[in-house]
């Protein structure tokens, strides 16, 4: 790989999204335990959107306690696992030009689109219903 292929638009964006994700797993613990709440959903509303506490579950799954990321959100160990998974195809693509296929049933295109959807809508009630009146 030389490196004019490394800054073509292609390869801007892949590093955009590595870099975006390495942000978050080096920065997160400067606030994660004592700075302001990051979700404005929470802020606006009182209730738990579908991915409060999902920085906290991060973190905590990057340190091996997976128990206590569960207790934090339960969606945690999926999300983390599929940016983990573009992590790894961005830097395998960017690093040995080497294209990893995702399957059709897989991309978040069409009906599975939907039911992950559905999912998170679902979670993001399921969690709300014992603290309402």
């Amino acid at each position: 790989m030389n490196l004019t292929n490394l800054f073509e638009r292609s390869s801007k964006t892949l590093l955009l999204r590595i870099g975006a994700l390495l942000a978050v797993f080096v920065a997160a613990p400067f606030w994660i335990w004592h700075g302001p709440g990051l979700c404005l959903f929470h802020r606006l509303t009182g209730l738990e959107c579908p991915g409060c506490g999902m920085t906290r579950a991060f973190h905590a799954i990057s340190h091996g306690e997976v128990i206590q990321a569960l207790s934090f959100n339960l969606l945690s160990i999926a999300v983390y696992a599929f940016f983990m998974g573009i992590l790894l195809r961005d830097m395998a693509y960017l690093l040995a030009g080497i294209r990893i296929h995702v399957p059709a049933p897989l991309r978040l295109e069409g009906s599975f689109g939907y039911v992950v959807l559905l999912a998170v809508i679902g979670y993001g009630i399921l969690r709300n219903v014992a603290s309402l009146p």
